[in-house]
């Protein structure tokens, strides 16, 4: 049956989605361009993927692309990744944020979600996975994950 597009962000059917607008904020080349293609193919090609390394140029891509959501690795360095969530929670409250990380002990964890954060994965990611943290909940399940 193949892997869940992530194109249910929005509202609209898969046959006339719009282009999903997602900003991956990694200082790391390598895992960048490996987020963008596993985007690009869980979206069927609807998907632009932007990329930040850190809170100021983060905020400045979701701002200049109306980012529909935002990938955040928390570990660029730590403090870096937790405030990037804080300020994009600010910057834009009904933005999707999803940390992506292999920085998973429990106290980063709980502030990140603290912060804003909607969804902390734990890498190494399964493709699946990452397609449903980036899906815009209904206000029934915004509850439930969050508690």
């Amino acid at each position: 049956m193949g892997a869940p597009a992530i194109l249910s962000i929005g509202s609209e059917a898969p046959d006339q989605a719009a282009e999903t607008r997602i900003v991956v904020v990694d200082t790391h080349h390598d895992r960048r361009q490996l987020m963008r293609y596993v985007l690009e193919l869980g979206s069927r090609g609807r998907a632009s993927v932007a990329f930040a390394e850190g809170p100021d140029s983060a905020v400045g891509a979701v701002e200049r692309l109306d980012a529909d959501a935002v990938l955040v690795e928390v570990q660029i360095p730590v403090a870096h990744g937790l405030e990037t969530v804080r300020r994009l929670r600010e910057a834009a409250p009904e933005l999707r944020i999803v940390v992506c990380s292999f920085h998973t002990d429990a106290p980063t964890m709980a502030t990140a979600l603290s912060l804003g954060a909607d969804a902390y994965l734990k890498k190494p990611l399964r493709p699946t996975e990452l397609y449903h943290a980036l899906r815009k909940p209904t206000a029934a399940t915004t509850t439930k994950e969050r508690s």
